[in-house]
């Protein structure tokens, strides 16, 4: 049953150093731009995006100083994708993988 799965990329929970009070402002302006860019998404708790190869999620932690990501895909492309778009919503504010 277990090898009958799909298999599936994902990362470990990426924690990005982040002033406590910019984290939930930065995640205001990508949820901002994904609206903007007419990009669905989820925006409870967070943003997460699913796409072709997968979903990612990022949210602000309400317990440290931190954001939050992950990301999962259906193949090991796909989750550098999905990184690389993570990256370039954070890149303006100087956080990277």
């Amino acid at each position: 049953w277990y090898d009958q799965l799909p298999v599936k990329y994902s990362t470990p929970e990426i924690h990005f150093p982040c002033d406590k009070g910019q984290k939930f402002i930065i995640v205001d302006e990508i949820q901002k731009k994904l609206r903007d860019q007419s990009i669905c998404h989820i925006d409870i708790d967070g943003v997460r995006v699913s796409r072709p190869e997968g979903w990612w999620l990022l949210r602000a932690s309400n317990t440290q100083d931190i954001l939050v990501a992950r990301m999962e895909a259906t193949t090991e492309e796909g989750l550098k994708i999905l990184q690389n778009e993570v990256e370039s919503y954070l890149k303006p504010y100087e956080l990277s993988f």
